[in-house]
């Protein structure tokens, strides 16, 4: 659809969902939890959650960290306000493992939130595959597989037929170019944020 013309907008998850309900925008891809059932959801992506620290960090020299290792050294996260949902499940889990946590430290934006673990203001929780800066490195978590799950968000009857296009479009590349985590459980329409299970299964 050459003759086509998309405008593009940046801002936050929940504002975006926002204009999104509102008929303000065709599509927004943002991450999940979306629980809205009036829209559809596209899986693109699922990137693996591991830890951030620094890399002259004790801990740094374990293959994979434990939850007892996260308790008190987890301090750094993404600030609340910009996905409200991701971030109560996240606190949620991180409680069903029995990771004892206090928030230190709220950032905007992922290169924020490798600094502030640069600076020693404690351990993160990232993508697989986020670039690192010099001063940290990443690890696993022992007995769990959560992932960070990005979609492409539309209406369940949009106005242009431009819009599943592009999701279709969207989910082949990144399926694609997907890591062995997105591989392995691939793109699917969910309604709602389904719960990490912990890891059963080797290599």
């Amino acid at each position: 659809m050459p003759g086509s013309k998309i405008k593009l907008l940046r801002d936050n998850t929940a504002p975006l969902l926002k204009e999104l309900v509102h008929d303000h925008l065709d599509a927004a891809i943002v991450s999940l939890p979306v629980t809205d059932e009036s829209v559809r959801v596209e899986i693109l992506k699922r990137d693996r959650l591991v830890v951030c620290l620094p890399v002259d960090h004790p801990f740094a020299k374990k293959s994979a960290l434990s939850a007892s290792d996260l308790t008190h050294n987890l301090t750094v996260f993404r600030s609340p306000s910009q996905h409200p949902a991701a971030h109560a499940r996240l606190l949620e889990l991180l409680g069903e493992l029995g990771v004892w946590f206090e928030e230190h430290a709220h950032v905007s934006h992922p290169q924020e939130m490798l600094e502030a673990v640069k600076n020693g203001e404690g351990f993160a929780l990232v993508r697989e595959g986020t670039p690192m800066m010099d001063g940290v490195t990443t690890r696993p978590i022992i007995g769990v597989d959560w992932t960070f799950d990005t979609a492409i968000v539309f209406s369940r009857n949009p106005k242009s037929r431009v819009v599943p296009v592009i999701a279709k479009h969207l989910r082949r590349t990144f399926l694609h170019s997907a890591t062995p985590t997105t591989q392995r459980k691939g793109p699917a329409s969910v309604k709602e944020l389904q719960r990490p299970s912990q890891q059963k299964r080797t290599g």
